[in-house]
């Protein structure tokens, strides 16, 4: 389980024992939203202050930055996506910038 908390962490929890694991820092601004994707080895998330970053769960690092919105973001989804590292990035951006003027 993942958690996004006000306190601007993301808590990664282990689903037999409930007990937090591990946790993202990066954020700077509450966490608002969370997307798990890639059969589960990849985390996009949104704050307050409309960041969107995304996560490599297997390595608890952070890949990447996304900015744009000129206001909050209320809706994330991501799919179809095929893992390569650039183009993965590439398919991310045009998906989430395109929507960040309607």
């Amino acid at each position: 389980m993942i958690t996004g908390s006000a306190d601007n962490t993301i808590y990664l929890f282990d689903r037999i024992t409930g007990h937090a694991n591990g946790y993202l820092k990066g954020h700077h601004a509450s966490i608002t939203h969370l997307e798990v994707f890639q059969n589960n080895k990849m985390l996009a998330s949104v704050d307050e202050e409309r960041n969107i970053k995304i996560w490599d769960l297997k390595e608890n690092k952070q890949l990447n930055t996304f900015q744009g919105h000129f206001d909050r973001i209320t809706a994330l989804s991501i799919s179809d996506i095929k893992y390569n590292n650039i183009l993965n990035s590439v398919y991310v951006i045009k998906g989430l910038i395109n929507n960040a003027h309607e």
